[in-house]
């Protein structure tokens, strides 16, 4: 039997061409990745604003406010991350409230992802903003304006909508799911370590009970009850409707589109983009040329730049460590590497 030999060609130019895909693909990745965190430092790196008169501030509320600013590259999900913070954004409404420069900002809620907590900060910088005289308008343009953005938008002096916006109030709600019949037909026994008297710690509960506890529905009820209530006197305050009616409203689902919440005057007006503009010139007082509209992000980060830069040469006493997300040994999220080693710098520096 001979055997059949290869020639030299059919395994030398295939392996040609795969090893300069490979590398090509390998090429535009590597740039990619390079070019990510250029731009990402570059972002990062304050820029010298040049601040006219009767400039308005642009605040684009869009996506994740996290704790802090994060400008970093995501290995899970291969991607660049680029957001600002919730202290950048305070300490940027109090410095804008000082601004001979600045006579007012222009709140533009695209579906911002926020706590009510921060929400609840959000609200009360535009609220201490208000104060200096000078004005917000804030602008809703999404697809569907959501419970927590219209909360932080009634903060406002002026709160306009898109026309075939859809919006949520409804109150609040959560819905709970349990797993202990799902364990049970597949023969899983859950052991629960629980102290005697922790009746309120219920996030084991879904594991070995079918349905809320007595403890659980009083905590959750008592939470909800409070945050609600918190939500409906800001607002009642600021729209000048009482909480009760606003009680009516979310009960019977008044309100399905931002035409709706202008029956109830909870939104002043539904407008398009181009009559927001023309109204933020004419509160400016800018009759000719084009408005001012100056990055509210990059003029909060550079404030809280300048603010950091003060605070180092102060001698401070305090630090403070920010940490949000999943908490771990290592990785992204609240890292117990990462945070120990905060922990050591901060008892070492004298």
């Amino acid at each position: 039997m001979s055997e059949k030999k290869v020639g030299f060609g059919r395994i030398f130019w295939p392996s040609l061409v795969a090893a300069l895909i490979v590398s090509v693909l390998g090429s535009i990745i590597f740039v990619l990745v390079v070019g990510g965190f250029i731009s990402g430092f570059s972002d990062m790196k304050p820029e010298a604003l040049n601040i006219k008169e009767k400039t308005v501030l642009h605040l684009t509320l869009e996506g994740q406010i996290a704790e802090e600013t994060d400008a970093s590259f995501s290995k899970s999900s291969f991607s660049f991350s680029n957001s600002i913070g919730l202290s950048d954004l305070l300490l940027g409404f109090e410095k804008a409230a000082k601004d001979e420069n600045i006579t007012g900002i222009f709140l533009d809620l695209k579906g911002a992802n926020v706590g009510f907590a921060s929400a609840k900060e959000l609200r009360d910088a535009i609220n201490k903003f208000e104060e200096s005289g000078k004005f917000v308008v804030s602008y809703s343009s999404g697809e569907m304006i959501s419970q927590k953005e219209f909360y932080i938008s009634s903060a406002s002096n002026f709160s306009y909508a898109f026309p075939t916006s859809a919006m949520q109030f409804n109150g609040l709600g959560t819905e709970l799911m349990y797993f202990k019949n799902t364990l049970d037909k597949l023969g899983v026994e859950m052991q629960v370590i629980r102290g005697s008297n922790n009746d309120f710690k219920s996030a084991v509960e879904p594991f070995f009970r079918e349905d809320l506890s007595d403890s659980s529905r009083l905590q959750i009820e008592r939470y909800l009850s409070n945050i609600w209530l918190n939500i409906r006197t800001d607002i009642s305050k600021d729209k000048n409707v009482s909480i009760e009616k606003l009680d009516e409203i979310a009960d019977d689902l008044s309100i399905h589109r931002a035409e709706d919440a202008v029956k109830f005057k909870l939104i002043d007006k539904i407008m398009y983009r181009d009559q927001v503009i023309d109204l933020l010139k004419e509160k400016a007082g800018v009759t000719k040329g084009e408005l001012n509209l100056l990055s509210f992000e990059k003029y909060a980060k550079k404030k809280f730049k300048q603010d950091q830069i003060l605070v180092a040469a102060d001698n401070p006493n305090v630090a403070v460590i920010l940490s949000q997300g999943d908490i771990s040994t290592g990785g992204e999220g609240i890292s117990s590497k990462e945070i120990c080693k905060l922990f050591q710098e901060v008892r070492k520096n004298e």
